[in-house]
Formats: structure tokens, sequence, C-alpha cells
């Protein structure tokens, strides 16, 4: 252990530019761009960069030779090698390379919001035919600083951009945010002032996912540029100058010109923009002149940091056998267009990847390993993220994932800020021309990816040499174990990006041990005054802080783990809330390790709890699931205890209607009702004596935190969770139990159901019984625009669910106390009062409505064959819902299924809308989030996976034969084969929704209907954090399987294929485990169950649409081994 007393974490060292006019830049002490800043607290670029960071955006020269040959080199930053220094209101970088002499400028306009990179090139050698170009870029966010770092991703799909054409500019980039700070509307104009030879929108466009892996950026190549509009999660203005063969001094003007509010088309903003260049370049010409007679700011004098400027080392490519030869056997093995071999599951269910793959995907893998057992909030759990491109921790953390974070998020897909989380450098005595200073290279993509739901493993094969490493959550403790392992002696450092109290953190030595706590004054510590991280590592390795990056001690926020020589270096990271008393845990876990197979069949066992352990036996096309499930009891168990995902990292809170449902039906199909009832005390806990609950809230000590205004359906979610829980536990006692108000007040369950009618039986649009629309429903991108439509409209599927939620809730209570009764009454009759309207109102011609807004007694259906104001016909999620909730009729439901099956049912899922809502540019009518998102994904692209799992389940309650392959259909494992319009993915993880590949939504607009035929591919959206992995393993187990435990019977009802005949499951049924064998046999007219080859008496529970289930007592299960069920085959409309 050395430099103790420094490690703790200096204040800003960014440094200042400001002209005065609206935009601001900040620098890094390494000369990177790291902010550009605009008025209102908005940010222009996307991404803040660090220390330890090399700027992502900014001016770039290419260098094409007389055959062809295109080389690059940065002009300003970490990697331009360039001298900077900052004058009043402008940056100048000096430097050469390619055959050039290149001063930059960055002015900042003193009278408005523009800014100008003027590029000046110099020849220092014969051109012998080279051609030289610009090539600039720009992140964006023209957001709120807090908005844009919540989640560039999100913060991206709201960047409008269009490309247009000026004479005089060539291509324009224009850029608007078209939510963050609605109703206002940012525009940013970006320009050539000699006109622009090459333009895009979207760093996946511009720079590629191969750039993860260390390859050349795509703008950077000789590649055509995409001169199109791409909208996607990174948004980013690129602009390609003309080539020029360098006969005299150049100057090239890139001009950005941005409106705090600018409303209307967006293409009305280029002649505005025309005629300010001609100033703009004059300024900056101006300024490029004055420049030497002026006196500049001293910049900080400090190297990049090796994070920056080390070079990517990937793994070498592995032939097929020896990418096999990883695991144990291989299973649903995935083949590229060649026949190699892509990825595949071993027998024990880890999944293999060939590193390859990740290279050319969208998403690259990542997963959400977790520490410990915990199936309940009562225990914080420590967890980290994980890349395959060479991050091997990130977003660590114990308990809230928004405040008490430890090592930093890793917020880019493409791999642009190497410093997040915990990376790892190798320095080799076998060192080249590839090297990074001092020999270094940072480890990126790998030859193969090794997951398995506890640990990951990265296998490097660099010629003769071997280089692993594995990252793994101990299985019942909150530690995490880092271990590098080499084939040869090769010097290592680890580097850990501190992110702990928002940056304000320090640290202190115990026993060789480095203790990292949260300074005063943060709301880290004033929640969890005791919370530290515990970091370790293999006695002899040097422990200190960011010295080994950067020459000299900075005091920056990362810490570094230092090993000379080594085979082997073990890290440790453990975590308390008793000041680092698990720091012997972690002295441990570096001296011993940790055993792989032990972990994982601990791991394994924990989220069996969450499955029942279910396996199905080979031949079956479900035997899938059996490998599937433990993944998405991982990915469940991450949105129910640590709320966050790969793309939504920022979380740590319970949504009201979430937790409602995937956490709560998971628990309940895996028979836990003691976490059922802890999660429906929790949300009870969060109401306010008004009966209204909020949209989400923090379960933790951060409970003061919550988003007190919801979505008109939020207040229904608790009621029917609890009166789901009644029915599986028959716990009436729970009415008496004692859970205060959200501010206080002492209530019983009872007190808070009463408080609950009063706002339900009064919160209904004026002069009907139909619940009241407010800030929306379960699909957020339809929140109403205009807020008169909170009181004068109704959602369909918000009434039907109001049905269903007071209908099961009445019906439980009454089989309680007398002192209930009355309860039970009123949402008796409030469900009928609601059901005759929402019949008289919401069914015009036998078609369900998506919406009614009531003027003057007169309801008028939105989302209908009536519609002529949305342009919208059908909206899936009332259909489904108003079967669920058993409303229709037999031939009203089997005409919605039609309608469905017609309309919205596609070769990926099925969808939210027979078509997308308006756009234009981003200005709203009707529907914010539909109208304002630029990017054609998650809700806006109406796949969502969430409502298709509500599709396979409302088949399954209409006793359909296409339930498994509805609910096999989402199943990365096979959807290679099955949805042929699928892109290449991840094949492990929960994947929300399947976004169209349009690039546009004026593009989606025109071409909708080619989704149906399957000529647009359809790529995965955001993992891990959703409901859905919940849900769905409760429709695997209840609505396909038919096996729904009760406190008081088993209630059998599977709906399957005739061709499932022969199934064979084994899962944990009333307490121990048993296989269940399934006979479907056409003749059969309803449930029978055999135990052990005898008959059990059952008892018939009818459905409202199919042939009713079985119950049977489960104490007839004792000593039970095999259960046989038959039951007729499901039936088609």
């Amino acid at each position: 252990m050395t430099d103790a007393p420094m490690l703790a974490r200096t204040t800003d060292r960014t440094t200042l530019v400001d002209a005065g006019g609206g935009l601001t830049v900040r620098l890094t002490p390494a000369g990177d761009v790291a902010e550009i800043g605009a008025p209102d607290g908005h940010r222009l670029n996307l991404y803040r960069v660090g220390e330890h960071d090399a700027a992502i955006a900014g001016p770039y020269l290419r260098r094409t030779t007389a055959d062809g040959v295109m080389d690059h080199v940065a002009l300003t930053g970490s990697r331009s090698s360039a001298a900077w220094s900052a004058h009043d209101g402008a940056v100048r970088w000096t430097g050469s390379g390619l055959g050039t002499a290149w001063t930059v400028h960055l002015v900042l306009d003193p009278a408005r919001p523009a800014l100008v990179w003027r590029v000046a090139l110099t020849a220092t050698a014969p051109a012998d035919g080279a051609t030289w170009d610009v090539a600039t870029t720009q992140d964006l966010a023209l957001a709120p600083v807090a908005a844009a770092q919540s989640s560039e991703p999100y913060v991206s799909q709201y960047v409008a951009h269009r490309l247009a054409p000026s004479a005089a500019l060539g291509t324009v980039v224009l850029s608007r945010q078209t939510m963050a700070s609605a109703p206002v509307l940012p525009l940013l104009a970006l320009a050539v002032a000699e006109g622009s030879a090459g333009a895009g929108t979207d760093g996946f466009d511009l720079v590629g996912t191969a750039a993860r892996a260390g390859a050349v950026p795509a703008f950077l190549t000789g590649e055509p540029w995409p001169d199109r509009v791409r909208q996607h999660e990174m948004a980013m203005a690129g602009l390609l100058s003309a080539p020029t063969t360098l006969p005299e001094p150049t100057v090239v003007h890139v001009v950005g010109r941005y409106w705090p509010d600018r409303r209307g088309a967006m293409l009305d903003a280029v002649p505005d923009l025309e005629l300010t260049v001609p100033d703009l370049v004059a300024l900056a010409d101006a300024r490029a002149d004055a420049g030497a007679a002026d006196a500049p700011v001293p910049a900080p004098s400090q190297a990049p940091s090796l994070l920056a400027t080390a070079p990517l080392l990937g793994g070498d490519p592995l032939a097929d056998d020896d990418l096999l030869a990883l695991g144990a056997g291989a299973r649903h093995v995935e083949h590229d267009d060649d026949g190699q071999v892509l990825s595949y599951f071993t027998d024990g269910g880890v999944h293999v990847v060939r590193g390859e793959k990740d290279r050319t995907l969208l998403r690259p893998h990542g997963h959400v390993l977790l520490a410990g057992d915990a199936l309940s909030p009562d225990r914080p759990v420590l967890s980290t993220t994980v890349f395959a491109h060479g991050v091997f921790g990130s977003h660590t953390v114990l308990g809230n994932t928004s405040f008490d974070t430890f090592s930093s998020v890793h917020r880019n897909h493409l791999n642009l800020l190497r410093s997040n989380g915990v990376r790892v450098l190798v320095r080799t005595d076998g060192g080249g021309a590839d090297d990074g200073p001092g020999g270094w290279r940072l480890l990126g993509a790998p030859s193969a990816f090794v997951l398995d739901v506890g640990e990951a493993r990265w296998v490097y094969v660099l010629g003769d040499r071997r280089v692993e490493v594995r990252t793994v959550g101990d299985a019942a403790r909150d530690a995490l174990l880092l271990e590098v392992t080499t084939s040869h002696p090769a010097d290592l450092l680890v580097t850990t990006d501190v992110a702990l109290g928002e940056g304000a953190w320090s640290a202190r030595e115990s026993g060789g041990a480095l203790v990292v706590t949260a300074d005063e004054g943060t709301a880290t510590r004033a929640h969890h005054p005791g919370l530290a991280y515990v970091l370790a590592a293999t006695p002899g390795a040097e422990v200190t802080g960011d010295a080994p990056l950067l020459g000299s001690p900075h005091a920056t926020s990362v810490l570094t783990v230092r090993a000379t020589a080594a085979t082997t270096l073990r890290v440790a990271t453990t975590a308390d809330r008793s000041g680092g008393s698990s720091a012997d845990v972690a002295r441990d876990l570096v001296a011993h390790g940790l055993d792989a197979a032990h972990e994982a069949a601990g791991h394994r066992a924990t989220l069996a709890r969450l499955t029942r352990g279910l396996t199905v036996a080979e031949g079956s096309r479900f035997a899938e699931l059996g490998v599937l499930l433990p993944w998405w009891a991982n990915d469940a168990r991450v949105h129910y205890l640590v709320p966050h995902g790969l793309e939504q990292y920022q979380g740590a809170a319970w949504g009201t209607r979430d937790v409602c449902q995937g956490p709560f039906e998971l628990l309940l199909a895996a028979g836990l009702l003691d976490g059922c009832r802890d999660v429906v005390l929790r949300v009870l806990g969060a109401q306010g004596v008004d009966g209204t609950f909020p949209q989400w809230f923090m379960f933790d000590a951060y409970a003061e935190i919550y988003q007190e205004h919801a979505h008109g359906d939020v207040v229904h979610w608790p009621l029917f969770a609890l009166g789901q829980y009644l029915r599986a536990s028959g716990d009436l006692d729970v009415l008496h139990a004692e859970v205060p108000f959200r501010t206080g007040e002492p209530a019983t369950v009872a007190d808070h159901l009463d408080a609950l009618l009063r706002h339900l039986e009064t919160d209904l649009v004026p002069g009907t019984s139909l619940p009241a629309y407010g800030d929306g429903d379960w699909d957020d991108t339809l929140q109403p625009a205009r807020s008169e439509m909170r009181a004068s409209m109704a959602s369909t599927w918000t009434t039907a669910l109001a049905v269903q939620t007071l209908e099961l809730a009445a019906a439980q209570l009454r089989r309680g106390e007398l002192e209930h009764a009355a309860l039970a009454d009123r949402m008796a009759t409030l469900a009928s009062a609601i059901t005759a309207d929402l019949r008289r109102h919401m069914l015009p011609d036998g078609v369900a409505a998506g919406f009614v807004t009531v003027a003057d007694g007169v309801a008028t259906p939105v989302i209908h064959p009536r519609d002529t104001a949305t342009g919208l016909t059908y909206r899936l999620i009332p259909m489904t819902q108003l079967v669920l909730a058993g409303v229709l009729d037999q031939a009203e439901a089997d005409r919605h299924e039609a309608i469905v099956r017609e309309h919205l049912l596609f070769p990926d899922g099925v969808r939210l809308t027979d078509r997308p809502t308006r756009f234009a540019d981003g200005e709203t009518e009707s529907f914010r989030r539909a109208e304002q998102a630029a990017f054609f994904g998650r809700e806006v692209g109406l796949m969502y996976a969430h409502a298709h799992i509500r599709w396979a389940e409302a088949l399954a309650a209409l006793g359909r034969p296409d339930v498994g392959d509805e609910l096999l259909r989402l199943s990365p494992i096979g959807m290679g084969d099955r949805v042929p319009s699928a892109t290449r993915r991840q094949r492990t993880c929960y994947t929300s929704s399947s976004d169209a590949t349009f690039p546009d939504r004026y593009t989606a607009a025109r071409d909708f209907g080619l989704l149906r035929t399957g000529e647009v591919p359809t790529a995965d959206g955001w993992r891990v954090y959703s409901s859905g992995p919940g849900i769905y393993l409760r429709q695997v187990l209840h609505a396909l399987l038919g096996l729904d435990e009760r406190h008081d019977a088993l209630v059998v009802g599977p709906t399957l294929d005739a061709a499932d005949d022969g199934l064979e499951v084994a899962l944990t049924l009333a307490g121990a485990t048993r296989t269940v064998r399934y006979r479907v046999d056409p003749a059969a007219t309803g449930v029978t169950v055999r135990a052990d080859g005898r008959d059990v008496a059952t008892t018939p529970v009818p459905h409202p649409y199919r042939w009713a289930s079985a119950a049977l007592d489960p104490a007839g299960l004792d000593g039970v081994a095999v259960l046989e069920v038959t039951t007729p085959p499901g039936t088609a409309a």
C-alpha cells in the first residue's frame, strides 16, 4: 500500500472558456473538450469526458495517399500530441503530422450561442498525389445537464436530425432536442463554411460497432460516409470537408449555431444559418489573427492518461474446436452464414461466445452479476455490470443503484470512454510497435467471452500467450473477485474508476486493503453513513491512486492495482454498511480465491428458487426454456432488488405498476408468498392519504424520493396484487397489518383499501363511471399532450384492468370477516358501474377503442376505425385486457383476437398499434413521447415484449394452441430460426423490445407495411431492466404448463398444442421435486390428473372462454414422484 494520504478526490480541474455569448467550453488538463455548455443549464454534448478519457468528438485530419491508403490523426486532445492553450473566449491547439502542420481554434461567439472550429493546415512535405480533408463530429444532448447524464441513449432517442441541402454550405446537419426541455425545443445547426462532402447523424453510423474492439472509426476510413439521417442512441452530428491537395495553406471552418428554443419546421433554420456563417467565419479568422498577441492562459501540465492513449489489445480468433473446448458440451449452437460457430450453451447452461460475434452487434454482450443469495429487499445486494469488450466490472454498487455506486457506469456501447468501470492493462516483454506509452495495452475484445449467471470470463489468445480475466460474484457474501491469469509473466494494471458520493470520496488503508467511503455532505453519507467499499489485492501488488496512469499522483477518480512480472493477480471488492467490516472477507478472497464450480452451483440454486428448478426433457420444443429461465430469473432478480439494466443504468426505484407485475408475479409463480406479501405492504407504504400512489418510489433509505404524479392506471396495481396474493395465500389477516401512509399517518391495510376506493369512486371522467386517464396508462409513449385530456379521456385498457382488479379483490374479501364486507360491496358496485359504462362507451361498433374522450355526455373513440384524427385504427392492450378481465362474451373475444392476428401480429411479435403515430420534427399534437421520439424503437417502435407476453396470457385465457409459440417467439436462444427478420444478438438476456431498423420516423411511417412481410430487419432493444422476465416466468408456469400452486389447491390447467403430447418437465411442487408428464388428448373434454399411476380427485375451476382447469388437494401429493396430466389441446379460433 502506497500513497495512502493522497487517496481523496480533488475538485474539478477542467479549464473553463466563456466568451459571454451563451456557449461555454470546459477542457481537461490534457486538452480534450470535456463539455460544451449552453444557456439555461443545458449541455450541447452528450458525454462528459473525464481526465482519463480522450474526447470522442472534434476535428480529425485524414490523408489519402495516391494509392488510396488513408491515415488519420486527431487534431486536439489526448490522442493528438498537440500543444494547447486557452485564450479569452477561444482555445488553440498546434501540432503536426501526416505531412502537415496545423493550428486549430475553437472560437466562441461573444454575441450569441455559436461556435466555430477553425482548422488551418499547411503542407510540410510534398503531397505526392495525396489529398487531405477534415472530419468533424459532435456528440449531442442539447438537454439539461441532469437529463444528459441520466441516460445518454435515452436522451439521444429524442434528438431529431435532418440533413438539409444548402447551395452555399453543402449538407447542413440540423439537430433538435424534442423532450428533455419540452416545451422548449433547442436546436443546433452544424455546417462547413466551405461546403461539406459528407454527413452523418449517429455514432453507430459514423463510428461503427467494430470500434469497440479497437478498429478505426468508420468515418476515418476510406469507406463512404453515411449521408443519411439515422436516429439511434448516440446522437452525433458529423461533417466532412472537401478534399484538398494543400497547394497552399488552407483553412476549414466548421460552424455551429445553437438556438435555445427553435420551433416550427427544422429545415426553416437553414436560411438563418446561411446569413450567420459569414459573420462567424470572420469572427474566427479575426480571433486566430489576434491570437499571437494574446497572453494565453497556461494550460495545466499533465500527460494524457494511459487509459486514453493505450491501444486496445484484442484476442486472436479461435478455431471452432478451440471455442468448443471452452465448455462441457455444446447445445443450441449458433453458426454464422459460413458455418462457423458463433456461440453455444454448455450442458450446464453456461454461454460461450466467439469474440468476433460481439464486434458486429449493435448492443454488446453484457451481464449484471449479483453477489449473495438475497431474494428480498431486506438485505442490500452487491452487483456489478460486465461487458464483453473488456469491461470487467462497472456500476458496482451495494444497494441503491443511483446514489450508492462504487465504480462508475460504462456509458457507451462503442467503448469510446475507456476509463469507465474496471479495466485491465497488460505489458509484456514482447512489446511491439502497437504498444502504447511504456509498452502498455488495454485489454479489449477477447477471443471468447464465457458467461454464467454469476460469473464472466474473458479469454485472450495472443499468439503463443494467453490471458484470462474472471469476474465472479460470491454466491453467499457481498463480495466480488476479479482474477487475472497469464500464461507468461506480465506486468498487470487494474483500474477502478470510483464514482462514490458523486465523486466526493476518500480512502484509508486497513490491513493491506483500501476502505473507500463517501464524504460528509453527500447523499450517500447522509443515508448510509456506514457504507464502505473495500478494495484488496494479491499480497505484493501495489494498491494506489492514479500515479501509474498519469506519471505522478493527481488525486483523480481512479484507483489502481499494479503487479510486476505476475502470472496471477486477484482484486477483491467487498461492501458493507458498517464502516469497512468486510475487509477480512476481501483479504480472504485475494488469498484463497473462489472455486468456480462451487460459486456457480450456489448462484444457480438461488435462481432455482425463482424458477421452481424447472427443467424440460430433451426432445421437446420447450427444452430451451430450461436453459433460458435461469438467465431471465437473474434479470428479474435485478429488476426486483437492484433496479437498473444494461442500457437503463439509472434506476434504484420501484415503479408502482412495475413492481406489482414483474417482481410480484415472479414471486407468486415461484410460490414465495412471503415475498409477495412484502411487496404489497411496501407498495401500500408509498400510498398517500388521498388514496393515490406515486408513479415510482425508492424503496430503501431514500424513500423521500418519488414521483408523486402518476398515470391513471397506477392506482389499480396495488389492489390487483393484493387480490392475487389473497387468492394464492388465503392470508386475510394481512388486512389488519399496520402500514403507515407515506406521510406517516398510522393505518392498516384495510384503511389503505378504503382510501384507495375513495379515490377510485371519485377520479372518474365527468358524467361516467370510467376511470380518468390522468397522466397516461401503461404505454408511456401515449401520455396526453394537452392538459384537458387528463380528465376528459379514459383508457379502455385501464378501464378493463379496473374491472378485473375490483372483481378479484371483492371476491377475495368476501371470503373473510364480515367487517370487510362493506369494502367488498363497494368494490363490486364500482366494478359493475365501470363495466356498464365500458360496454356503453368503449366498444363502438363492437370494436374496442384505444381511448374515448367524453364531452357533453358524448364519447368519441380514439384509435378506432371511426377515428379520423390520430391516423390509428387498432390498439393492442385494450383487446388483450378485455379478454383477461372476462368482460367480453365469446363472440366478442373471438372477434378481437381476429383483429389482433390480422392487424397487429407481425413476424417478431404483436405491435401496440396498427401503425405509428404521427411525427413532425418532435412537435406534439395528441401524445407526448410517441410524437416526440425521433428513434423508432422501444415503445415507439410498437413491439414491446411485455405486451407480447400479455398477448400470450390472453391466448391462454382463450385456450389457444399457440401459447407456446408466442412465448418461444421471444426467446433469444432460438430466435434466429424462428424470426428470420431478427438480427444477431446476445442470447441470454431479456430484451424489452424488438426494434425495426428503420433509420428514422419518416421512413418508418412510409414503409411500415414491410415489417409485416419480414423485409425489415428487427434488432434487440434495451435489456434486463423490465418487469417482462418476471411475468414471462409466470406465464410459462401458470399459462403454458398450467401449474398454479395456491394455499388450498394445486390448480392444473395447461394450454398446449397437440404436438406437445409427451412433454415432460421436472420442478418443485408442494415442497418437493416432481416430474410432470403431459398427455395432450384431442378426445379429452377436461383436465385429469394421475399421481404415481393413481387417479386424483379434482374440482373443476371454470374459465370464461376455455375448458376448466382441475384443482387438487396439495396434501395428496405427499410422496408422489410423477404427475400425469391429461388435457385437451388448445383450440384454434
